[in-house]
């Protein structure tokens, strides 16, 4: 309901939805967007996330797990980083294909090579993913087909 009147109230079209993917949730809403751009179903697509529960209900459920640092701050991407730490947050990416960006002339920040979660093993305690996980982690993303899938009509 939440992407749907988001939706409404800036006045987009096209497709809106909610992505619930727990801790992955931005970069599968990322993943999402760009094969709606692949597939030409549009030229700008908005993904990200938001997370607000930082509830006492939260924190026992993670405190069951071995994820949370021990230390007082935690340092994403640091060969020290030893664990998690529950916060809140929003992040949201404007997407375009690079030519369409060019032709409207806005300016591109990045490129991405592909898109999907990381499923690299960590050094801390938590359990990683199998031999196969990593590998497909580091497959290049599939092609759109050469031409639109069959769409579904009333005739």
């Amino acid at each position: 309901m939440t992407a749907g009147r988001c939706t409404n109230v800036f006045n987009l079209d096209g497709m809106n939805a909610v992505v619930d993917a727990a801790c992955a949730s931005s970069l599968v809403s990322v993943k999402v967007a760009i094969d709606e751009l692949l597939y030409g179903h549009c030229r700008t697509m908005i993904a990200g996330a938001t997370c607000t529960d930082c509830s006492i209900g939260m924190y026992m459920a993670f405190s069951k797990t071995p994820v949370f640092s021990h230390k007082q701050s935690v340092t994403a991407y640091d060969k020290g980083a030893n664990g998690m730490l529950i916060g809140e947050g929003s992040v949201m990416f404007v997407l375009k294909k690079l030519e369409h960006a060019i032709a409207d002339g806005d300016k591109a920040r990045s490129r991405p090579p592909h898109a999907g979660p990381s499923l690299l093993p960590h050094p801390h305690p938590h359990p990683t993913p199998t031999a196969l996980a990593r590998a497909l982690a580091h497959r290049p993303l599939a092609r759109p087909p050469a031409r639109p899938p069959p769409t579904l009509s009333s005739e």
